[in-house]
Parts: C-alpha cells; structure tokens; sequence
C-alpha cells in the first residue's frame, strides 16, 4: 500500500542514458486526470508501453482494473485476429480510441517529454524498418545516424542531402515532372527542420530538438535486428 509510483521499462531494449530520477520526477507533473505517462513512438505512430509511468495510488483509486476489461473488450471486438490485449494495446485503446468507443473525459495517459522516448528511426528511407529488403552490405552498415558514442546519442534529423539520397531511385522525366516538383518541395519543407518526433499533450517541449542529448534510447521492434542496434544493446 506505500507504493505509490512505478517506472516500467522493457529491460531487454532500451538505454537510458541520463538520471532515471529524472524520468520518476515527470509524475510529479501529471494532471488530475492522468494515470500514466507513456512514451508516443511517433515514426510508429502509437504510443509505447516500453517506458510508463504509472500513478498506482490513482490506479487503485478509480478502479483502473475495470477501466482496463472495458477497454480490453472494446479492442477484441474491433480486432481481426482475436489476439490478446496487453498493456501496450490497452493503453492505446484508453488514449488514441477515446472517441471510437463513447468514453468520457480526458485521456488518463500523459505523453512523456520526447528525450525520454526517443526511438533510433530513419524513417525518411524506403524500407527503413524491414531489413528484408536491404541490400547485404546495407544490412552490415545501417546504423541510426544520431548514434555518437555507446554512452551517447542524439536526436538526428535528415537535411535536404539525406532526403534526396533517400529517394535518389525516382527517375528524372517528363512526365514525372511533377513527382520530382513535390519531393522538392517536400525535402525543402522538412529538410530544414529543426524540431523532430512532436507530439500533443506532451509534458514540457513538445518536440525533440534537432541534435538534441537523448535521456532513453527505445530499440524496439525489427530494430533490434539491426547489427549496429545489436553491438549497442550488448
């Protein structure tokens, strides 16, 4: 009954780097209505259950089991697989699927300052996530550009050189004029940013900034089987 907050991390995928206690301390910042903090895997585009933390004494409070089987329900009916709903499913049904199932208020879930969810995506390239597709001596090279040192890593963001290298294989014709006219436009638009990875709601920044220290490095999903995400993990 004294426990009154919990950090919950995958152990198996992630790095932090910097004061965990800093981590701890974003609970002290939730609202009223806020159960949890999740991390907001924006080039996933769901919210993580990797890194939470959870308000327990709310939790136990407002009957957050009963939240939980309701949520649990609503997601197996719209499923197509009958899979089962774990935490993760569950915490997006609660925060995204608000609106689609009827529930009422705010979402419980606070999405967490982005350098405490940062995930080692390129997703500007085709492919980026399916190793499948790669060439073999792309395999042995892919590495995550913002990756400095093994005890640090920054929040990269592509500029107009990587955009274009990334989508070099669209051919220069006439009538492809006007594909060429809008990926110009879209790497002068996106290679000049200097944010990355916003999101709503977030506590503090809503945004990473552009080469800024990464607090935890989420490796999940096929990342993990990149080599250069291997070494770092091991």
């Amino acid at each position: 009954e004294d426990v009154h907050r919990v950090v919950s991390l995958d152990l198996g995928d992630i790095i932090v780097f910097d004061d965990i206690k800093q981590l701890w301390d974003v609970g002290d910042h939730m609202e009223e209505h806020h159960l949890m903090a999740a991390a907001h895997a924006v080039p996933l585009s769901h919210v993580n259950g990797g890194v939470v933390v959870y308000d327990v004494a709310r939790m136990k409070s407002r009957n957050f089991t009963e939240m939980s089987l309701r949520a649990v329900k609503d997601g197996l009916r719209a499923s197509k697989d009958d899979a089962c709903l774990r935490d993760q499913s569950i915490i997006n049904v609660l925060h995204f699927m608000r609106a689609d199932y009827g529930y009422d208020g705010p979402s419980p879930v606070m999405i967490l300052p982005c350098r405490w969810s940062v995930f080692p995506a390129t997703e500007w390239q085709q492919g980026w996530n399916s190793p499948e597709m790669w060439l073999e001596e792309v395999v042995e090279r892919k590495r995550y550009p913002g990756l400095i040192s093994k005890d640090r890593v920054e929040v990269f963001c592509p500029d107009e050189t990587d955009l274009l290298a990334a989508w070099a294989f669209i051919p220069f014709s006439e009538a492809g004029e006007s594909r060429q006219a809008r990926l110009r436009q879209f790497v002068s638009h996106l290679g000049r940013k200097k944010e990355a990875y916003c999101s709503k709601k977030t506590f503090g920044s809503r945004c990473c900034e552009c080469g800024e220290s990464v607090a935890l490095l989420h490796v999940a999903g096929d990342m993990k089987s990149w080599p250069s995400m291997r070494n770092l993990l091991h």
